[in-house]
């Protein structure tokens, strides 16, 4: 683990695919918030939290581990020794991409965090020096996930990952 994520407070990846981030989206919200810098590591955990799944280059037959997005995954195949691979989409194809989507960095990528019928709203930094975002249902129009980070970007994850929290 890189000592730049282990500075931040982040924990290893998991060692099987179908483990999912021991964080939950409170102690997720409560690292961005709290000063987490922008990182691939950072990537992952939200990655996770949201329904990403990680395999190994064994489990899905190439050089490179591989991440599956929550829209691309299809389920699972379990082996005799309890290994599991990703079942493959091999008529449509399912997307296998190396990193899961910058979403500490990238306002766009953030944006897909934003659960759906929710708008969300972000700015750059303000008097205290942060930058604060907000998430809410657009009917009845409410500003219920409220955050501020280091970014616009961190912030807008910070508020949709709260939102996501509370529509589950």
């Amino acid at each position: 683990m890189p000592q730049a994520a282990r500075a931040a407070g982040l924990r290893p990846e998991p060692a099987s695919p179908s483990q999912q981030s021991s964080i939950p989206n409170a102690g997720l919200v409560e690292l961005v918030e709290r000063g987490a810098k922008p990182s691939a590591a950072l990537d992952r955990e939200i990655a996770l939290a949201v329904g990403w799944h990680r395999y190994s280059p064994s489990e899905i037959g190439r050089k490179n581990p591989g991440w599956i997005a929550p829209e691309d995954f299809i389920g699972e195949y379990v082996r005799g020794d309890g290994r599991r691979t990703p079942k493959l989409d091999s008529l449509h194809g399912t997307d296998i991409w190396r990193e899961p989507r910058p979403y500490s960095t990238s306002i766009d990528a953030a944006m897909t965090l934003v659960p759906p019928g929710h708008i969300f709203g972000c700015g750059s930094k303000d008097a205290t020096g942060t930058a604060w975002a907000w998430s809410g249902p657009a009917d009845p129009l409410e500003y219920r996930s409220i955050s501020n980070a280091a970014t616009p970007a961190l912030a807008l994850c910070a508020a949709a990952l709260k939102a996501k929290g509370e529509n589950q």
